[in-house]
């Protein structure tokens, strides 16, 4: 895409900040905090209009939902394509429709070269491809939808369309650009305002009172009129979720481009806690559900206060970067950082434990929409699994409750464990690495290989790239090689993961024996590659 994009005559920060060509600055407010953060608005540049497939869209959409939509978000159950499939019958030549059609295009493309049928015609990377087609149809609708839809501003769907290609970029094994869409959405979250609330959860929660939107509610336009309230209740839920998507994906790309998240400050309102009626352990049961509605380990897997982590990690690693530097680093400081946000995970992830046997709490978290106790289609029932077992000794609970347990464990051990490589550096012999290292592999051993190992491509990679451990690479390579590769970037995340393990041994190599001690580096320089940018999800 960005080969035969214009190169905007002027841009609002340097092109190096993400890597690639920034659009430039639209009319967008962007306040300090925005600008400290890294968060830019983009503007729409020009592109030729791309040629519509000669294809039935119909039969994409059906095969979307059918093959694609649970290789994207393996905790979201069918209550998702309610959702979705609304707006494409609102809008079949919208930008939504024609990025769900590039991710079936993409998947059915792959399907057919790994059965060795029609490689050529369908290889999926020809700009020709209908998947491509499709693809640049979305990107244009996207670029030009604030001029289109008359608002001068982007819609939810417009949202929904950009994650939607950043998931083509991913599912399509990294090859594509994901940062530019990224921007689009990003942009959107911006413009709901969100950003500036003192208190962002009652703010979502106010997405979904009926009464108020039925008036106000203009992101999803209503299929039958007589169905107005319930549409508006279905467009609240899906900004909720699309919120989330965004804010989850932010962070991660975080990780890869060296960046502060652009949203920090609202992460720390959204997840910190301290605010509003859902604060505090004694909260009444309906406060309890209410904020189950909002948490985000219902659609990613990965618990708030894990998320929140990791968005204050890659701020402290961008000011440990920016200190050393300028030649003013305290190692002193940066620890106290360091322990703080450590400190901060743990008591928070023991508050969620606290909550976590509540029926009431567990019943209601169902109320986002989101199948939050179903397992995904086509995973077998825990694997083997007996209801109520687990490697460590935990209180009995469903199978699946099981599982999504161990995975929020395993995001909040990989935060710590990558908190511990910004303040040791890259070192697999750091006692406080290791120990982070040896907690992972225990909850790995826990959790049996199943469709949900696809939304563990960051605790996986973390784990196998620090690990000296040769039994320990062994096993996640294996979880790696569990996945379907046909999709996704399983096989570039594994690319990306021995590349420091050899570019580890080097080092080792060219050390010579009482000499200087080797520097292994950030183990995040590797996730940026000639032909690619790893993004861990």
């Amino acid at each position: 895409m960005l080969g035969f994009l214009p190169t905007p005559a002027s841009t609002s920060m340097p092109d190096s900040l993400y890597g690639f060509p920034q659009a430039s600055s639209s009319s967008l407010s962007i306040s300090g905090d925005d600008v400290r953060y890294g968060m830019l608005a983009s503007q729409s540049l020009p592109m030729p209009v791309p040629s519509t497939p000669s294809i039935r869209q119909d039969e994409y959409i059906t095969y979307y939902f059918k093959h694609v939509r649970e290789l994207q978000f393996v905790f979201a159950g069918e209550s998702l394509t309610s959702i979705l499939y609304p707006l494409v019958q609102a809008e079949p030549n919208g930008a939504v429709a024609y990025s769900l059609c590039a991710l079936a295009a993409l998947h059915h493309a792959r399907v057919r070269m790994a059965r060795g049928a029609d490689p050529i015609a369908e290889d999926p990377d020809n700009e020709n491809a209908p998947s491509r087609q499709f693809y640049d149809r979305a990107l244009y609708r996207l670029m030009h939808a604030p001029q289109t839809n008359g608002t001068g501003q982007y819609s939810d769907s417009d949202a929904i369309a950009a994650v939607q290609l950043v998931s083509y970029a991913v599912l399509g094994g990294g090859t594509m650009d994901w940062t530019s869409p990224l921007e689009f959405a990003c942009e959107w979250l911006a413009q709901t305002g969100i950003y500036n609330e003192e208190n962002p959860k009652l703010t979502l929660l106010g997405m979904s009172a009926t009464g108020r939107f039925a008036a106000k509610a203009t992101m999803v336009r209503p299929i039958h009129r007589a169905g107005a309230v319930r549409t508006a209740v279905r467009a609240m839920t899906l900004m909720r979720g699309e919120t989330y998507l965004i804010q989850y994906i932010d962070v991660l790309s975080s990780i890869t481009l060296k960046q502060p998240p652009r949203f920090l400050p609202l992460y720390k309102r959204l997840f910190g806690g301290g605010g509003g009626f859902w604060a505090s352990n004694n909260a009444s049961p309906r406060a309890s559900a209410q904020h189950a509605e909002l948490r985000m380990d219902a659609l990613t897997g990965c618990p708030d206060e894990a998320l929140l982590a990791l968005a204050e990690i890659s701020a402290l690693a961008h000011w440990k970067a920016s200190e050393l530097q300028s030649g003013s680093l305290s190692v002193r400081e940066l620890i106290r950082r360091g322990d703080i946000i450590e400190k901060e995970l743990r008591e928070r992830a023991t508050g969620v434990s606290m909550r976590a046997g509540d029926d009431e709490y567990q019943s209601q978290a169902a109320l986002a929409g989101l199948d939050m106790g179903v397992t995904p289609a086509g995973l077998p029932m825990a694997m083997g699994m007996q209801p109520g077992m687990s490697g460590a000794s935990r209180s009995p609970r469903a199978p699946v409750d099981t599982t999504k347990h161990v995975i929020a464990e395993m995001f909040r051990e990989s935060a710590v464990l990558y908190l511990h490589t910004i303040l040791s550096d890259s070192s697999p012999g750091v006692p406080e690495i290791i120990n982070s290292v040896d907690q992972l592999m225990k909850l790995v051993n826990e959790l049996p290989p199943s469709a949900y190992d696809r939304a563990l491509v960051f605790p996986l990679f973390l784990l196998g790239a620090m690990s000296n451990n040769q039994m320990m690479r062994e096993v996640v390579k294996h979880r790696f090689f569990m996945q379907d590769a046909t999709m996704g970037n399983i096989l570039l995340a594994q690319t990306v993961m021995e590349q420091v393990w050899m570019q580890r041994e080097n080092i080792l190599r060219a050390t010579r024996p009482g000499g200087r001690p080797a520097s292994f580096g950030d183990w995040r320089d590797n996730l940026r590659m000639e032909w690619a940018s790893l993004l861990l999800m």
